[in-house]
Order: C-alpha cells, then sequence, then structure tokens
C-alpha cells in the first residue's frame, strides 16, 4: 500500500510541475544606437558561456555577425557594449544563430534567407577561429516554397545536435499552419514535423520570427508583426502532445483537425508591457540569482530603411518552466 501512495505522490508532483503557471516578468530594455554601415539588421542572437559573449546576426548589415556584452540584473538591463564583427563570406542574411555543445569544437549553426525566393535556405556552421561559414546542408526542398521574405527564421538545437527549424509564414497549401521540422544533421532528412497555427489575421506581415526549445516537446515561439504601422507581438509556449500528428508527409495542412496540432498557450502578449519594435532575435541568457532564466528579444532596425526603427535589446524574467 506504502508504495502505491508513493507512486501516487509521484504522479502528482509530476502533474503540478506540469501545470505550474509560468510567468514573465519585464525586467527592461536598451536601445543599441544606429551607426550607418557599422551594425544593424539583427534578426539573430546567442549567448555563448564559454567566452561571456553575445553573438547578434544580421540579415541585412554591412556585416554578418556582431559579438556584444548584454548585462542586466533584477533592476534593469546595461547599456550593450559591442566588441567586434565579423564577415563571413559569400553567405549572407543570417535569420538565426544558435551554439552547438553536441561536440567537442566550439561552433554555432546558422540558417539564412536568401534574397531570391526561388533559392533554397541553407543552414551552415561557424567557428569563430575561421574566417568563414562552412554551408553544412541545404533545407529541403519540400519545405519551399515561401513569399519573399517569409522564410526560415526560427532554428533551435536538440542535445543531439540535430536541428528544429520554423519558417516565419506558412506555404501557400498550408494555410495559417507553419511546419515546426526536426531535421536530421548528418542526412538532411526530416525526422518528424508538427503544425502550428500563427497568428495570421493580426496583419499581413505578421509570423513566427524565432524559436526556443524549453525541452523535447515544448517550444517557446515569438510571434509577432510589423508592418511598417502595426508593431504587435506574443509570446507562446507550443507543445507536441500524444494527439499531436506528424505532417511530414503531408502535402498540405490548411484543413487540419485543431486537435491534431501542437497546443498553443499565451505566455505573454509583450504589447502589455512594452511598445515593442521589429522583434526578431530570441535566446536564453544566464539565470537570474533566484534561478529564474533570462530570456532577451532583439529588434531589427531593417538599416532605418522603412520608418525610424530602433535595435531593442529587451530582458525578461521567466519562471514556471520546468527546465
Amino acid at each position: 500500500m506504502k508504495y502505491l501512495l508513493a507512486l501516487l505522490c509521484l504522479i502528482a508532483l509530476e502533474s503540478a510541475g506540469q501545470n505550474k503557471p509560468v510567468s514573465a516578468k519585464f525586467i527592461g530594455y536598451q536601445t543599441i544606437p544606429f551607426e550607418k554601415d557599422k551594425q544593424g539588421g539583427i534578426s539573430g542572437i546567442e549567448y555563448n558561456p564559454k567566452d561571456d559573449k553575445w553573438y547578434l546576426g544580421s540579415d541585412k548589415g554591412i556585416w554578418d555577425l556582431y559579438t556584444f556584452r548584454i548585462t542586466y540584473d533584477d533592476n534593469g538591463v546595461n547599456p550593450p557594449v559591442r566588441l567586434d564583427s565579423f564577415d563571413l563570406g559569400p553567405i549572407r542574411n543570417i535569420e538565426a544563430i544558435r551554439l552547438d555543445t553536441s561536440g567537442n569544437q566550439q561552433k554555432f549553426i546558422l540558417v539564412n534567407e536568401p534574397d531570391d525566393i526561388n533559392e533554397l535556405a541553407d543552414i551552415f556552421s561557424w567557428n569563430p577561429a575561421e574566417k568563414e561559414a562552412r554551408v553544412k546542408m541545404q533545407i529541403p526542398s519540400k519545405l519551399h516554397p515561401f513569399k519573399d521574405n517569409k522564410g526560415f527564421e526560427g532554428l533551435v538545437l536538440d542535445k543531439s545536435g540535430n536541428y528544429w527549424i520554423a519558417s516565419e509564414q506558412a506555404r501557400e497549401a498550408d494555410g495559417k499552419m507553419i511546419r515546426f521540422s526536426h531535421i536530421d544533421k548528418n542526412t538532411s532528412g526530416i525526422i518528424e514535423q508538427y503544425a502550428f497555427e500563427y497568428d495570421a489575421s493580426v496583419c499581413k506581415d505578421n509570423g513566427v520570427s524565432e524559436i526556443l526549445m524549453i525541452d523535447e516537446k515544448r517550444f517557446l515561439v515569438l510571434d509577432r508583426c510589423y508592418d511598417g504601422c502595426k508593431v504587435f507581438a506574443k509570446l507562446y509556449q507550443a507543445e507536441i502532445t500524444s494527439q499531436s500528428v506528424d505532417v511530414k508527409d503531408k502535402e498540405a495542412l490548411a484543413n487540419m483537425n485543431p486537435n491534431e496540432l501542437m497546443t498553443k498557450k499565451e505566455v505573454l502578449n509583450i504589447n502589455s508591457v512594452l511598445f515593442p519594435d521589429n522583434l526578431e532575435a530570441m535566446t536564453w541568457g544566464p539565470s537570474f540569482p533566484d534561478g529564474s532564466k533570462a530570456l532577451v528579444i532583439v529588434s531589427d532596425d531593417n538599416l532605418k530603411k522603412k520608418a525610424p526603427q530602433i535595435t531593442q535589446v529587451v530582458v525578461f524574467k521567466i519562471s514556471g518552466f520546468d527546465f
């Protein structure tokens, strides 16, 4: 009997952990000053604990990558300090960057978005000790095509170094459904794929601009709208459940049953705490002293070509996720 009671208690604790409320506290933000031909167009960000530097990728700037010193505490965010800039060679338009910790060699994995919508995006690696990036694989052609500038912007790596990628908007045949694709790093084959419904009705330029992993089944999703006038941004928890259907063999997703999708739960309406700019880059940073996760989001100023935009470095304190 005591073993049965112990098992029931364990199940109850696990259930309580799964239903633990998630909170996102706004800590503050700083603006990186605009410098023509110096920096801008930030679309990806990653923190490297080995050198305590933040790596920011650009999809439009004269440089492809920058390193910054970004610090914060419970009282706010300190002004970011730029350290260095990098030219990755012929590969341009960086949309996401992640640190690969699956091997012994320090390297980053990046995804780009070609200017020509008929070209396929690449996933490639870069070691700070090397001058140029190395192409690793081409994203499977069956995941294309997309509307102009609405391709892959979300990238995360699992513990084995395989990739999860997500596009900003859906393929025409998929309606409002974005495919979260798990891709084998060695074969480039799709391991599994699930459908996530993004907020397509907010504005024509709404879409998923970045994703992060919480665990092997849960993701944090940045869904934002920026059309030169409207600016909205929300954080969602997306989860692959036992009812979520693997869609890698489906040609179209437009008429899927809602129960077959990844579940979607709002974590924070960012507009409720901040007037955001064009938020595009997102990563986890060093935790706060109480153990809470730090979430850092950066906006793309589009090199100020569309409007008087700014590069915001925004920090949130996240509690409630069991990482």
